[in-house]
This record gives C-alpha cells, structure tokens and sequence, in this order.
C-alpha cells in the first residue's frame, strides 16, 4: 500500500474496517478501525503512519491498540524504516523498528525506561504451542474442506481461518480470508462459520490461549489455519 501511495506523491487520510484481519465494509459486522495518514516528504520520501483501534468485548467501546510508521527512503521504496508500538494495559509500549534491516525490540514501562530487549508480550518471544490445538485444528480443516467441497462452481485456491481467542468473555471469533477473486456467496460462509465453531464448541479455554505481559496482563490471541484446496477450478 505505502509504495502505491508513494508513487501518487501526495498526502491522504483514509479508514478501513476490518473483522478480525478480513476486510469489510463499514456497514457489516466489524471488529477494528485503522486509519491511515499519508504524507509525502522531501527527497523522495514517503510517511505512512497506521493506527488500529479493536472494539472491546466486554464495554463494546473503542480502544488503540497498536500505532506504526513506515517511511520510504527512496524513490523506489528499496529502503525504509519502520516503527510499530502495541499499547498496553498499564501503559506499557512494546515496541518494534527495523531501520534498512536493523531490526530491534524492546519492552518500555509507562515512565518511558526500557525494560528489556524482547518485547513485553509473551507469544513476541516464545512460541504459541501450536501442538496443543494439532488435533482441533485437523477437526476444523477437515470439517471446512468437506464444507467447501460440498457446494458446486469453482473453488477458492486456499482459505485462511482465524481463530480469536478473546479473554473478557471467553469466546472463540473466527473469520476467513479467501484466495483473491473468490467471491464466497452467504451460505457457503454461514456454514463455515457454524462448522468452525461447532468443532471449537468442544476446546476449553485455558490460560495459554491467551497472550500475557510481563505485568500478568492478559490479551487476545490470534493465529491462523491455513487450507489448500489442491483440486481447486
């Protein structure tokens, strides 16, 4: 986005809406806000600045949860520099830069000193035990492949399902991201939807569902399950 914009050489501000990381318009159910502010700079440069705001479960209120920059050196968007801080609870700033492949991250207190070099949040350093979710997540895309094999017309190339962890009302949400030029008509999405969560109707929610911060602080987590469709039309 930010090489296209840096192209038309001129300052813009724009909104999208997005239900967990699947684009959407505004009239239909979503989930975060990110506004964006382009800026053309002087030689040659490009600033594009992004910030995200999610909708709280529980209040249903509006809160920032995630600011960045990007900013093109050159011309040819070759060389860039960009700055991403997640915002959280009690102040704290995780905060990643990777300045033309130097890349950093760092945990900051809410007086502004640096806590360590790791990040505050825990899935930042340490991985998601992805082998606790192996035999629901076979269960998902089993149930979605026979979902989508079960309609006639073409098929999409692959889907992506994301599965949202939210810690306030201990639910599962889910959405999906389809191959581009695949139009999923309502049906077929309805019945991935309650497919996907009948089968996590079955998985409790425990503590490593979630992300943590070194304060003890919990946060939603989200990961994504990939599925190819091999025989696709």
């Amino acid at each position: 986005m930010v090489k296209e914009l840096s192209k038309q050489r001129k300052d813009t501000v724009f909104t999208r809406y997005f239900n967990l990381s699947f684009p959407v318009d505004s009239v239909y159910r979503w989930t975060q806000v990110v506004k964006y502010a382009g800026k053309s700079l002087d030689n040659d440069q490009y600033l594009l600045r992004t910030k995200v705001y999610k909708i709280d479960n529980e209040t249903g209120k509006l809160y920032k949860w995630t600011e960045s920059s990007r900013t093109l050196l050159d011309k040819k968007g070759k060389k860039e520099k960009y700055v991403s801080r997640i915002l959280l609870k009690d102040g704290s700033v995780q905060e990643y830069k990777n300045d033309k492949g130097k890349k950093s991250m760092v945990c900051i207190d809410n007086k502004g000193n640096k806590i360590n070099d790791k990040g505050c949040l825990l899935y930042t350093h340490s991985k998601f035990p992805l082998h606790k979710m192996e035999t629901i997540s076979d269960l998902i895309k089993q149930q979605l492949t026979n979902v989508v094999y079960s309609y006639s017309g073409r098929l999409p190339s692959y889907l992506l399902v994301n599965l949202e962890a939210d810690y306030a009302t201990k639910k599962w949400y889910v959405s999906f991201e389809f191959s581009k030029g695949y139009a999923v008509n309502q049906n077929i999405y309805l019945d991935l939807v309650t497919s996907v969560l009948s089968a996590l109707g079955s998985v409790k929610l425990e503590d490593y569902h979630f992300n943590k911060d070194i304060k003890g602080n919990y946060y939603n987590h989200m990961f994504g399950l990939p599925i190819t469709f091999v025989n696709s039309k």
